[in-house]
């Protein structure tokens, strides 16, 4: 008897826990359905344009083109979705669309990266998701245009019939030849078929009267198709070459700005101009409306502040979605450095751009002015329209002067001269207020290097006293520096490169650490007396056996060598320098703190590399032949002391 009530409060404990798991999957379900409402919810409100104003909404489009989509998107794809912003211009052409089914043909211009390609790939999204629609959308031209025309064809066809067979059997008589379209190795017979089938289908829909069937034909690249060096002659994509006005539908393209290509095919043709719309950078109120909602969807920290990303990427959207890809990514990797990776994307992408611009055009006058000026970090006041156009600068109304749009575009200026130093040494030798500046640009794409680099430097100080052996070290520099002169009294900061002639009249404090070796260096025209804003921590600093100031034992160091100038800066703060000794340096600053921190070995972590005139010519032979008749004629010029002093203002110190 107890056995039996035993199994049935047990079948009854079983019965219940089945229930209450039975009701927890409803609830379960129930809530996921509910998400999924919310989630089709919203596609649909994103998708029904004309209902509600949706201008700077953002929402996710899914990457489902059979046909592909653009690089630029597939960059910044996200679990095979993209989010987009429902910018203005998006917005009049969707409620056209929606009001009478076709509009005129439309063309997307701008510089690179503000979008055209997301704007017609949303387009493309929405009008695929409309009834009785058919979509003919290219992405990436650049990679059909030199396939053969039968393949293109073939392409084309398998798309439309895969995904509007029903649509077109009720208005074209179409048949889907199965052994034409798939034949592995196609006859010439074959491929002119298949040509003139597509070209058949395609003047049908474009031009054919399709009662309700609308036709969208979308091109991006568009102007890609002008491009002249063609491997094939009979091209099925000719067809697109033209500016159409579609019966039922609408034409649809998007301008590339490669420099390859002219972003005006038609040289600038009235049709061309009435279909041409412009599209810029985001405005304020679309930079709010994506960055709150990367945020608030974890693509962005919540942490990092509008200011810094708006000054990261300048608005331009493809910055944008660097940013929080590079973010998204690192995020599930769960790695720190996805700022770093950003950046780097950022730099890569206008590096290219930049020199395919300079490698392209002819150096004329104004054109080495371009380059110097950038190479100096200065304002530039001449611009071609060609430059202007690629966004790359922005305008100073007040002073006419052009400067790059954000960090990442100088940056990558800076990397264009770094990386690839032989097609810009002459330029910039040959300017007289730009010549030593190649001399850094010469050493420095030694130090640059990726592969470290082994250089013999010798044991000597700035005064020329010669250790017993020479010492090997490894300089190994990752760091890009900024040039530009300095006349202000800031210290010297990391990464300031100095070219001291030989009896160079500017150096004026050479300061030593507690073990007597080498941490500060100040170069400059300006006297002693006018430095004590610069250097006034290191009255402060006293050795450690000794009462004497750093200053002080190197005044008194100095004044034992009779060979040299004399500096009595404590006694008489005379304008007194110290020489260097008959040879010419080149110096470059790794720090400029007065806190010498101690190194591992003598030399791994001293903050001055120091490297002989004599030796400089070891660190890259090709190329320091490339530029060395340059450098020959002044080192003779300076050691001329007359003609020394009428060139002294040309010494630069520079950050």
């Amino acid at each position: 008897m107890n056995s039996n009530l035993q199994n049935k409060i047990k079948k009854r404990k079983e019965d219940s826990n089945q229930i209450e798991k039975q009701e927890e999957k409803k609830i379960k379900t129930s809530k996921l359905n509910q998400e999924e409402k919310k989630e089709e919810n919203l596609s649909k409100s994103i998708l029904n344009h004309s209902k509600k104003k949706n201008v700077n909404r953002v929402g996710v489009i899914d990457l489902n083109f059979k046909l592909g989509f653009p690089q630029s998107i597939e960059k910044h794809e996200v679990e095979n979705s993209i989010p987009i912003l429902i910018r203005q211009q998006t917005q009049e052409i969707l409620q056209k669309i929606e009001k009478n089914g076709f509009i005129k043909s439309y063309i997307f211009t701008g510089p690179p990266g503000v979008g055209k390609s997301y704007m017609l790939y949303h387009i493309a999204d929405y009008c695929s998701k409309l009834s009785n629609w058919v979509v003919i959308y290219l992405p990436n031209i650049d990679e059909w245009i030199n396939q053969e025309s039968y393949v293109i064809s073939r392409k084309i066809v398998i798309n439309l019939i895969q995904n509007y067979q029903s649509i077109l059997s009720k208005c074209f008589a179409f048949e889907y030849d199965t052994k034409l379209w798939d034949e592995k190795n196609p006859t010439e017979e074959s491929k002119t078929k298949m040509i003139s089938e597509c070209t058949r289908l395609l003047n049908y829909l474009m031009m054919g009267n399709l009662f309700d069937i609308r036709v969208l034909v979308a091109i991006d690249e568009w102007n890609f198709l002008f491009r002249q060096e063609r491997k094939y002659q009979e091209h099925i994509l000719d067809i697109f070459k033209i500016i159409p006005t579609i019966n039922q539908g609408f034409f649809l393209a998007a301008v590339s700005s490669s420099f390859h290509y002219p972003i005006d095919p038609n040289n600038s043709n009235k049709r061309f101009l009435e279909c041409r719309i412009p599209i810029q950078i985001f405005n304020e109120a679309e930079f709010q409306s994506i960055i709150n909602w990367l945020k608030q969807n974890d693509y962005l920290p919540q942490s990092m502040k509008d200011e810094e990303i708006e000054k990261f990427t300048a608005r331009i959207p493809k910055l944008i979605g660097f940013l929080f890809q590079s973010y998204y990514n690192y995020r599930l990797s769960q790695k720190q450095n996805w700022l770093s990776h950003a950046h780097y994307l950022a730099e890569e992408s206008y590096e290219s751009m930049i020199s395919h611009v300079l490698d392209k055009k002819k150096i004329d006058y104004d054109q080495v002015n371009f380059i110097k000026n950038i190479y100096l970090n200065s304002p530039i006041k001449y611009l071609e329209d060609e430059w202007k156009f690629l966004g790359l600068f922005k305008k100073n109304n007040q002073t006419n002067e052009f400067n790059p749009i954000c960090e990442s575009v100088r940056k990558a200026f800076m990397s264009v001269f770094h990386h690839k130093p032989n097609s810009y040494l002459s330029i910039l030798a040959s300017n007289e207020q730009s010549r030593w500046i190649s001399v850094e640009l010469y050493v420095f794409e030694s130090f640059i290097s990726k592969i470290q680099k082994s250089i013999t430097i010798p044991n000597i100080n700035l005064r020329g006293e010669k250790g017993k052996n020479q010492q090997e070290f490894t300089i190994f520099l990752t760091q890009q520096i900024l040039q530009q002169p300095s006349e202000t009294l800031d210290k010297l900061e990391p990464g300031t490169f100095l070219k001291c002639y030989r009896d160079h009249p500017a150096i004026d404090c050479i300061a030593y650490s507690t073990t007597k070796e080498l941490f500060y260096i100040q170069i400059s025209e300006k006297s002693y007396s006018q430095h004590i804003p610069k250097i006034d921590s290191l009255f402060e600093t006293t050795f450690n056996r000794t009462e004497e100031t750093i200053l002080q034992y190197y005044s008194r160091i100095c004044g034992m060598e009779s060979e040299y100038q004399q500096c009595e800066f404590t006694k008489t703060k005379k304008e007194r320098t110290i020489k260097l000794p008959a040879n010419q340096y080149y110096i470059y600053i790794t720090t400029s703190s007065h806190y010498y921190k101690k190194a591992k070995s003598q030399y791994s972590d001293d903050p001055v590399i120091l490297i002989n005139y004599e030796n400089i010519s070891q660190l890259n032979p090709d190329l320091w032949v490339s530029i060395s008749k340059f450098f020959e004629n002044e080192v003779e010029k300076h050691s001329n002391q007359e003609i020394h002093n009428s060139n002294s203002n040309s010494n630069y110190i520079f950050k």
